[in-house]
């Protein structure tokens, strides 16, 4: 169907789960799944990273999934610890957009909803591809 364009911005007010120092936070885009991009980690920026990178996300139209998942991640030594999840349905990516505010929920699933978890900023263009509507000729 098209490539999307997928700007993630920033995040505010992460929830804080790590104890000592600061949270070194990054995202994963995930469609029906599977990862599809991830950005860098932003280290020591504790409940408000800022990541201004642009991912390319290629939807086929066959997707299972109604929507975009970003999950919000913190590095860890050891093991990383997961912030939560934010959802951008691929119905809204199909129309041109401005920035947009995701709120990020400790629980899996878009109808989950917390105020004390975060949010996520992002912006998305979304490039259709565009097939031939003609048919070839017979010689």
């Amino acid at each position: 169907v098209g490539i999307l364009n997928l700007t993630i911005h920033k995040a505010e007010g992460l929830r804080k789960i790590q104890m000592i120092g600061q949270q070194d936070p990054y995202a994963i885009v995930t469609l029906d799944g599977r990862r599809k991009a991830t950005t860098k980690v932003h280290y020591d920026s504790g409940r408000t990273p800022v990541w201004e990178e642009k991912k390319t996300v290629t939807l086929t139209g066959k997707e299972k999934s109604g929507s975009i998942e970003i999950q919000i991640w913190n590095k860890n030594m050891m093991s990383d610890e997961r912030i939560g999840y934010a959802y951008l349905d691929v119905a809204d990516v199909l129309s041109p957009s401005k920035k947009k505010w995701l709120r990020v929920n400790r629980k899996k699933g878009k109808h989950h909803s917390s105020s004390l978890d975060g949010k996520v900023c992002v912006s998305w263009d979304f490039q259709a591809h565009c097939a031939p509507s003609f048919k070839p000729l017979k010689v």
